[in-house]
């Protein structure tokens, strides 16, 4: 029987599949000690929510990030973006603030809060980001001169914005760091995973050895498959209405019929699972409307 292509890891839902069972946590490890650089290695994490899509991803319930804890004690949210939106930035902000508060059980004490750290896996690259800088780090600090006093802000809290396709490029350019070599491969084979650069890499790293065999058993699984066909007819009616927007930007003129054209855009994108998975503003960051016209949309 012929094989399967393989699928694209930047699909939330494959990566989600492929990274976020308890049966790859070796691999999820490898990941984060490449990323975090923690002082002290990681060597256990435990999924927080292992619940796998059985049927569609069109519910609002249904989770396609990662919550994970370290056996340093930190909260780890992993999220594949396959698009950038102008509400990134805040929707970061928010599953970082989510997770944070939601650790505390009623009478525990506020000292018994745990660093948590959102990652977000860009399958598109970031605007003003420098050519050769794939990665994007953001945290709190002090703004006022002097001693600091609450030390907690500085590691409580962070942000991590990774290019997949900028990093997998520097690493086939042999531009990066040796440090930074390891991390480079993990990225190339997310961007990639059936490149023949990966052929000699895959073979002799064990834990990516182990996820590609895990990606060649959901790619031959009808039920994957499905899943990750809806997903990316999803993504590219997404890309489609992004790509109108930015259209629209560079082109004065012909208002009207554009306006009308996004319109039926953002009514499929509002009928399908991703659209019904996103929120108001975020559709109206996507196409350059205003929330109130997405809203109308919805409603209609």
């Amino acid at each position: 029987m012929d094989k399967k292509p393989l699928l694209r890891p930047t699909l939330d839902i494959v990566f989600k599949l492929l990274l976020g069972h308890p049966d790859a946590t070796e691999a999820l490890i490898d990941i984060l000690n490449l990323v975090l650089c923690p002082e002290e290695p990681i060597t256990f994490v435990s999924i927080l929510n292992p619940q796998i899509p059985k049927r569609n991803v069109t519910d609002k319930g249904v989770i396609l990030d990662i919550l994970a804890e370290t056996s340093d004690k930190r909260l780890i949210n992993i999220e594949m973006q396959m698009l950038f939106h102008k509400g990134l930035a805040k929707r970061a902000l928010h599953y970082g603030a989510t997770a944070y508060s939601k650790q505390l059980k009623q009478g525990q004490p506020y000292t018994e809060l745990k660093p948590t750290v959102v990652i977000f896996l860009l399958a598109q690259c970031l605007p003003n980001m420098l050519p050769n800088n794939f990665s994007l780090e953001h945290g709190f600090c002090q703004l006022t001169e002097g001693d600091v006093v609450f030390p907690e802000f500085y590691d409580q809290l962070k942000f991590i914005f990774l290019e997949i396709p900028k990093g997998a490029r520097l690493w086939r350019e042999r531009q990066l760091p040796e440090n930074m070599v390891k991390l480079g491969q993990w990225l190339a084979y997310l961007d990639n995973p059936a490149s023949p650069d990966l052929e000699t890499i895959i073979m002799s790293n064990k834990t990516l050895k182990e996820t590609h065999t895990r990606l060649q058993t959901l790619s031959g699984d009808k039920l994957a498959r499905d899943l990750a066909w809806q997903r990316e007819k999803d993504e590219h009616l997404a890309a489609t209405l992004a790509e109108e927007s930015r259209a629209e930007g560079r082109a004065e003129g012909k208002a009207e019929g554009r306006a009308e054209g996004k319109a039926e855009i953002i009514r499929k994108l509002l009928a399908s699972p991703i659209g019904k998975s996103m929120t108001d503003y975020e559709i109206a960051d996507l196409a350059g409307v205003s929330v109130e016209m997405v809203a109308g949309l919805r409603q209609a």
